[in-house]
């Protein structure tokens, strides 16, 4: 029930982004900080000390102690962060409370930003959306003379497959929930879903295809072009089925 500003891009210096955490802080309503703690995910900042050298909350990575080496304690379990800055890359402040939108109203955004995000072909001085699909290919067709290409191919297969199962698996779960919801759409969001469930199987071809054995990460299985080859032909069933979904959810949005 809260309006969500969007503060990170916008941030000049720590100065600003205190008097951010200090004002909402002090109103009674925590802040959503990404970084700060670990990787440049979410985690809770729900208080300051020493005038805001310190920030106090919680992080699913503060135990991470490879991470986080000098990170102290609350007797509470929450976290203790100085020189908290460097390790900052945005906010989330809620606004003030407004009447809740319609269930469509809020779909029909989510929808139109999955589609805006999925075309999205860079971020930062990454590939993204749906060129990431071809990013990954190439790295994954290096010649057979070319042993030193393994690490990195299996570094961008290994990560990837796994976060592109468990993105997509997620936006089927939500289309189910959106069928239920909306029943006046319920087809078009289950035919929406079906697109993404078969991403998250296909990436756990891709899994299979990798032969991992006990001390063996799948190595030996890239070497093999043969493999290489099967699993370039399931990322690019992956990718079809991408942009069919975008398709749909795009439909999805124009008709709510």
């Amino acid at each position: 029930d809260f309006a969500p500003s969007w503060q990170g891009e916008r941030l000049k210096d720590q100065a600003q982004a205190l008097e951010l955490i200090k004002d909402s802080i002090d109103a009674g309503t925590p802040v959503i900080a990404l970084g700060v703690v670990g990787p440049p995910e979410p985690c809770i900042i729900t208080g300051y000390d020493e005038d805001g050298e310190v920030l106090t909350g919680w992080s699913y990575f503060q135990h991470e102690m490879d991470r986080n080496p000098d990170l102290e304690f609350e007797p509470t379990g929450y976290f203790r962060k100085g020189k908290w800055f460097s390790n900052l890359y945005g906010l989330v402040l809620a606004g003030e409370r407004v009447a809740k939108p319609h269930p469509a109203e809020i779909c029909r955004d989510v929808l139109t930003w999955a589609v805006e995000l999925m075309h999205t072909p860079r971020a930062g001085r990454f590939p993204a959306g749906f060129d990431a699909y071809s990013y990954w290919i190439e790295a994954l067709l290096f010649p057979d003379t070319a042993p030193d290409k393994l690490p990195q191919a299996m570094a961008i297969l290994e990560p990837a497959i796994w976060d592109l199962a468990e993105r997509r698996w997620y936006a089927a779960m939500y289309l189910e929930q959106m069928a239920v919801e909306l029943p006046q759409l319920r087809h078009q969001f289950l035919e929406a879903a079906k697109s993404f469930q078969a991403i998250h199987d296909l990436m756990w071809e891709v899994n299979g295809q990798l032969r991992k054995t006990e001390g063996d990460s799948g190595m030996e299985s890239i070497a093999d072009p043969v493999v290489r080859r099967r699993i370039i032909g399931i990322i690019k069933r992956a990718r079809q089925y991408d942009l069919q979904g975008a398709e749909q959810l795009a439909k999805l949005a124009a008709a709510l």
